[in-house]
């Protein structure tokens, strides 16, 4: 097996290991990212990656819906008029959003699987 430490601005961030099941990250308990730091596509860095998250969300990585982040939002203690206002933020940049996939450095596959 395979193992290192990753370090952020010489700060330990977490343990990275390979084994028969893939790679494998563990964050140091002492340090911190933004709570939804993982949710980031990684269709946006891996080519060809036929999932849409890197995490499970609401026990999902593909097909996820607005009932999910519902979900994940009720698990965040939110309440129902800050779920629905991060859907109205989500809604008001929705044109921002698809001007920077298209504008962007990404391969034109890549644009189309974000964009649909």
């Amino acid at each position: 097996m395979k193992q290192g430490f990753i370090f952020k601005k010489d700060k330990l961030a977490g343990l990275l290991w390979e084994d028969e099941n893939g790679y494998s990250f563990k964050y140091d308990e002492d340090f911190c990212l933004s709570p939804a730091y993982d949710l980031v596509s990684t269709h946006l860095v891996i080519k060809n990656e036929p999932e849409q998250m890197s995490l499970n969300l609401n026990g999902r990585k593909n097909k996820i819906t607005k009932t999910d982040f519902a979900i994940l939002g009720s698990n965040l203690q939110l309440t129902e008029k800050q779920i629905s206002n991060c859907y109205e933020l989500f809604i008001e940049k929705f044109d921002t959003m698809n001007w920077w996939i298209t504008n962007f450095f990404l391969p034109e596959i890549q644009k189309k699987r974000l964009v649909n």
